[in-house]
């Protein structure tokens, strides 16, 4: 082990973590010491501790080490398993069996599953030999050979199961799923949103079909908006209206205009417009049978104070977005002071520890406090980007990709929550809120990230020589 590479790391990320981790201890502290929950900065403390120490052990580990395919399985392996025991006999807290209880901390699969995601689509995508450009214009050169329809789609089948990249959908098709159900149905809502946010976004940034992926996600949203314009969706019975609006007719008309025209001048063939439509569509009424068959009451309670807004539920699921945006608002331009706030430090928002640690840093500190946190989290996202623009590797690059999707998700959501912008899930601020997986899995990526920055340079002949026998082996 060259402890040397301890001097390769980036400071600058290193500092911002310990600022960061600091707030956050004294948001906890400042919301907890009041209270019975009193010993939570303590276990927070000692979960730090923890955390640290295996963000600077994963400095001194050579980051080929995580291209090994075996050893990305067994950690798989290890993560599948506990999720199933979550869900099946896992500690139940607020209905939920999210959890696996440790004794002096809960250990939460879903959260470690994102490290492992970021890394799969990291090693799948990172081979710099995939001819995709030539396969791409070779599937679509076969649409216009002189051949009949049968013998082009059977040579459109080969070319895509023969293609690296395709193949690479498929293969994170078949991980991500069992994680995907497995968090659900514990059920997370929250982690599964980020869940299947942070597979399409290190995907985009992974791979060279960010064209496709964006003509993708047009085509959905247009057929969601077209589609929304038809159903009328009850949340009160397990059903759904058809609409026959003159409006309507006028929409449906547009979208038709727009698919054509959408066709005809970006160069996109209908059967791909058909797919993905007939996919959105299909998404659309899966969404309706999860909200009316698979979501618990409190998540739906969630989803609908955020459509109605909280004052429809004051005293119930509205409370805590009221209560945080009361104590936004209070803080001003400088806070109250710390130790000062009402809604945070008197627990009137009694997640001010957690999920609303952002509506406590507001309240204490005002709109400057705010600030220069989100500053910090700026400063360090664009130190993860310089880290994946200066790496010669693809796999330190996607990875590098992976981990400020997964920062700028978890932040994205976590202030929008507190804002009252987005549906209460549960998502922690990351290095701030109280919640030792979070923290844990937070400095495990950055941990994994100031492993590709010390690793740009060799470090051990051996270890080099070894990983890549290793890495060939697996490939054959």
């Amino acid at each position: 082990m060259n402890f040397k590479r301890l001097f390769k790391q980036d400071f600058i990320i290193t500092f911002v973590i310990l600022v960061l981790l600091g707030i956050g201890t004294l948001v906890i502290f400042s919301t907890t010491y009041n209270t019975q929950s009193s010993d939570l900065l303590t276990k927070q403390i000692i979960l730090i501790t923890i955390g640290l120490t295996i963000y600077f052990a994963l400095i001194l580990v050579d980051i080929n080490w995580f291209k090994v395919f075996s050893i990305q399985l067994i950690l798989y392996i290890f993560i599948i398993s506990t999720l199933l025991y979550a869900v099946l006999f896992g500690s139940t807290i607020a209905g939920t069996n999210r959890w696996i209880d440790l004794g002096f901390f809960a250990f939460q699969p879903s959260e470690y599953s994102k490290v492992l995601i970021i890394m799969f689509i990291s090693l799948i995508f990172s081979s710099e030999n995939l001819p995709l450009k030539e396969n791409l214009r070779e599937i679509r050169n076969s649409f216009h050979k002189e051949h009949g329809v049968k013998h082009n789609i059977k040579d459109l089948i080969l070319k895509v199961v023969n293609d690296r990249e395709f193949r690479g959908f498929f293969y994170v098709l078949i991980y991500v799923i069992p994680i995907v159900v497995l968090t659900f149905i514990q059920p997370s809502l929250g982690n599964t949103i980020i869940i299947i946010g942070l597979t399409l976004f290190t995907l985009f940034f992974s791979t060279k079909f960010q064209t496709v992926l964006l003509k993708i996600i047009l085509l959905g949203f247009l057929t969601f908006f077209f589609i929304k314009n038809f159903i009328r969706f009850d949340t009160g019975t397990a059903g759904f209206s058809f609409s026959s609006d003159v409006d309507n007719y006028f929409v449906l008309i547009s979208s038709i205009i727009i698919f054509v025209l959408f066709t005809f001048f970006i160069k996109v063939k209908w059967w791909f417009v058909l797919s993905i439509a007939l996919t959105t569509t299909l998404f659309l009424f899966s969404s309706i049978f999860a909200w009316n068959q698979l979501l618990g009451n409190y998540q739906r309670e969630r989803v609908l104070t955020f459509v109605e807004g909280p004052e429809a539920d004051p005293l119930g699921s509205g409370y805590q977005i009221i209560q945080s945006k009361i104590a936004i608002g209070s803080g001003q331009l400088f806070g109250r002071g710390f130790l000062q706030g009402t809604q945070s430090s008197l627990h009137i928002l009694t997640q001010a520890h957690t999920d609303f640690a952002f509506a406590s840093m507001s309240e204490q500190f005002g709109f400057v406090g705010a600030l220069l946190l989100l500053s910090t989290y700026l400063i360090l996202l664009l130190r993860i980007l310089k880290i994946a623009k200066e790496t010669k590797s693809d796999f330190g690059r996607n990875l590098a990709f992976g981990v400020v999707g997964l920062l700028l998700i978890h932040i994205f959501i976590n202030i929008g929550m507190n804002l009252g912008k987005l549906p209460v899930t549960g998502i922690p601020l990351p290095l701030v809120s109280y919640g030792g997986s979070s923290v844990l899995m937070t400095l495990i990526v950055l941990g994994l990230i100031q492993s590709v920055h010390a690793s740009r340079r060799p470090v051990d002949m051996a270890d080099s020589l070894m990983l890549t026998s290793l890495a060939g082996n697996k490939s054959e």
